[in-house]
């Protein structure tokens, strides 16, 4: 396989009025250069699979005192991925005949969280974090979806710390 792109990344390392943050984005033209498989999914010129040509993300934090609130969203492109159904293709112009395959698109994504926490103690803290807030529904490989909307909380005790 080749791949060919580019990465970018943006970070606030210091906090700025208690606020930290970062940011990512990636550009990667992938595709099968040769192979010894007869699978279609491996020919010469596939992209690979699972392999989104966009992805990135954004996170932030703002710690005031004892408490902390923090932001993340994943993005992640459309990505060609093995369905198992083998699927017939549509013909056209460029290739007449039709094919079974199992190549299909699995859609982009965002996926967005929220997290509070607060220290109690130097040993002990409570925390409320939400994932995939909006309830996106997504499948990372097809045929698994991944996780809906989910709330968890707790504490966060360490033991042996130093105070």
């Amino acid at each position: 396989s080749q791949a060919n792109g580019w990465e970018a990344e943006f970070s606030l390392q210091r906090p700025i009025a208690g606020m930290t943050a970062a940011a990512s984005y990636a550009f990667v033209d992938h595709q099968v250069v040769t192979n010894i498989s007869t699978s279609q999914q491996f020919q010469p010129g596939q992209p690979l699979l699972r392999r989104p040509k966009h992805s990135g993300g954004v996170r932030a934090s703002w710690v005031h005192g004892r408490a902390s609130l923090s932001f993340n969203a994943r993005l992640v492109g459309q990505r060609h991925d093995n369905s198992f159904l083998s699927l017939r293709t549509v013909p056209t112009a460029a290739r007449p005949a039709t094919l079974t395959t199992d190549i299909t698109v699995n859609p982009g994504y965002a996926v967005i969280g929220l997290g509070f926490d607060l220290r109690l103690h130097p040993a002990v803290a409570l925390f409320v974090r939400a994932d995939n807030l909006a309830d996106e529904v997504y499948e990372n490989a097809l045929g698994y979806r991944a996780l809906p909307r989910a709330l968890v909380a707790g504490a966060r005790v360490q033991f042996g710390a130093r105070r």
